[in-house]
């Protein structure tokens, strides 16, 4: 019984990061500010002459691509006031492929959640309160994890982010479709490896913070535990 609340904790405390990180992925790539932020920042408009509200357009498709059953990322716009569409053939084969990983990380959110509500309710429901200070102690081991790992993408991503980017590619695709070309290809074009750069440091920044929050408020409670059982020892001398 033991072994399997202890196995249980270590599996919580894994859930929280992975749970952290694809919640935080999901509002990323939902979230229309940086997209309108990388276009501005880049001046995509300039460099591809479509319009900034054909721009706000395409995004907003893309964004509906990745979050729903759509099969075709093929986007049409207006430019230079005729029909366009923006990808080739190439770049939806390799669109399909970002949105495989995508659902996946989607997956790990809805069990990751499912679990940790589920290790919760059942907790309470078997010990009660005493389940609050087990539950904190899981709670600071996953924060405490969580940080460990992104301290570790963020430094590797300050000092080369180019090869952390080459390096999720290699590791996430089983093709070289990824290997576009900006003189040609729209994808690359409005979104350069300077925007994934941005989109990085605010997923892991904002899943810092979150964790920082859990940590800290988890350590407060057990420091305030063993303070209040320290005082109670001293009282009655044990």
């Amino acid at each position: 019984m033991r072994s399997l609340q202890i196995a249980s904790l270590v599996f919580f405390a894994i859930c929280l990061p992975l749970f952290l990180i694809s919640s935080n992925l999901r509002f990323t790539i939902s979230e229309p500010y940086l997209y309108d932020y990388g276009f501005d920042k880049y001046n995509i408009s300039e460099s591809t002459g479509i319009s900034d509200d054909q721009l706000k357009k395409a995004a907003k498709d893309l964004r509906h691509y990745f979050n729903s059953g759509e099969e075709s990322a093929q986007i049409q716009i207006i430019k230079d006031g005729r029909p366009f569409y923006l990808f080739n053939e190439r770049e939806l084969l390799h669109l399909k492929d970002v949105k495989e990983i995508i659902q996946l990380f989607y997956l790990v959110q809805w069990i990751t959640l499912a679990y940790i509500i589920i290790f919760i309710a059942s907790g309470f429901v078997i010990q009660k309160k005493a389940f609050i200070f087990r539950i904190s102690k899981g709670l600071l081991l996953g924060a405490v994890s969580t940080l460990a790992l992104l301290a570790f993408m963020g430094i590797w991503a300050l000092i080369d982010f180019d090869s952390i980017f080459l390096a999720f590619h290699h590791i996430s695709f089983s093709n070289d479709l990824w290997l576009l070309d900006p003189s040609r290809d729209y994808l690359i074009m409005l979104f350069p490896e300077e925007f994934f750069m941005d989109a990085t440091f605010l997923l892991v920044g904002s899943t810092v913070l979150e964790t920082i929050i859990i940590g800290a408020a988890a350590y407060t409670f057990l420091w305030r535990r063993e303070a209040i059982w320290k005082i109670n020892c001293m009282w009655r001398n044990c």
